[in-house]
C-alpha cells in the first residue's frame, strides 16, 4: 500500500520518506536526510509517539519559521500513522455512547468516557481536594503539588508540570488556534478563552 501525502501550503521541493510500505512527502528544505519509520504490525498511540519523536528530535535546530512547517507536517505524519493503524488491525469500536454517538474499542472506555456527560469526578487529590475524572489527570495534577516540570518547549525553553500546559504554551509560537467558534468563527488557541468568548453571544 502507497500514499502520498503533502503540506498545503509547499508543494515544491519535496522528498519521499518511506514508511514500511506508506510514502509521505515532506518539505525538502526541513529534511535534510532520508528518515525511515518503522510501522509495527500491531502498534499502540505511545508507539506512533515514539516514531515521531525519532522523526521530529532534532527540530530545535531550525529557525523558527521552519518549525511552524515541521509542526504541520508531523501532525500530518501523526494522522497517516493513526490511519495506517487502523486499517492494518481493522479496528472495531462496538461499544457506543448513548448520549453523543462517540464509539469505543472496550467497554472500560466508555464508562471513563461517560464521565464527561455525567460529569462524576472520583478521583480526589490528597493535598487540595481538587477531583478529576480520571486516574491520569490526577497523576498529572499531583507533579503540581511536587514542583516537578519535565516538559520543556522547544523554542523558548520554558519549562511545565504538564504535557497539556506545554501544547498550549507552545500555540504562543507556532500561532495555531485550534477552537472555532460556531457562531461567528472566530478563533482561539485556548479552549478557556473560547468557552468566555461564546458568553458575548447569550
Amino acid at each position: 500500500m502507497s500514499m502520498g501525502l503533502k503540506l498545503k501550503n509547499d508543494t515544491e521541493n519535496h522528498q519521499s520518506i518511506n514508511l514500511s510500505g506508506l510514502e509521505i512527502q515532506a518539505p525538502g528544505d526541513i529534511i535534510s536526510k532520508m528518515v525511515r519509520v518503522n510501522v509495527l504490525q500491531k502498534t499502540t498511540g505511545k508507539e506512533n509517539y515514539v516514531e515521531m519523536h525519532k522523526v521530529g528530535k532534532w527540530h530545535q535546530d531550525l529557525p523558527v519559521n521552519e518549525r511552524e512547517k515541521l509542526v504541520t507536517w508531523r501532525q500530518e505524519l501523526l494522522n497517516l500513522l493513526d490511519r495506517h493503524k487502523k486499517e492494518r488491525t481493522g479496528e472495531k469500536k462496538p461499544f457506543k455512547c448513548q448520549e453523543c454517538e462517540k464509539s469505543f474499542r472496550v467497554s472500560s472506555d466508555l464508562i471513563k468516557h461517560q464521565r464527561i456527560h455525567t460529569e462524576e469526578k472520583p478521583y480526589r487529590c490528597p493535598q487540595c481536594d481538587k477531583r478529576f475524572r480520571w486516574s491520569s489527570d490526577l497523576n498529572k495534577h499531583l507533579t503540581t503539588h511536587q514542583g516537578i516540570k519535565p516538559y520543556k518547549c522547544s523554542w523558548c525553553r520554558k519549562s511545565f508540570g504538564q504535557t497539556s500546559n506545554l501544547h498550549t504554551h507552545q500555540r504562543t509560537h507556532t500561532g495555531e488556534k485550534p477552537f472555532t467558534c460556531y457562531e461567528c468563527g472566530k478563533k482561539f488557541s485556548q479552549n478557556s478563552h473560547l468557552i468566555k468568548h461564546r458568553k458575548t453571544h447569550l
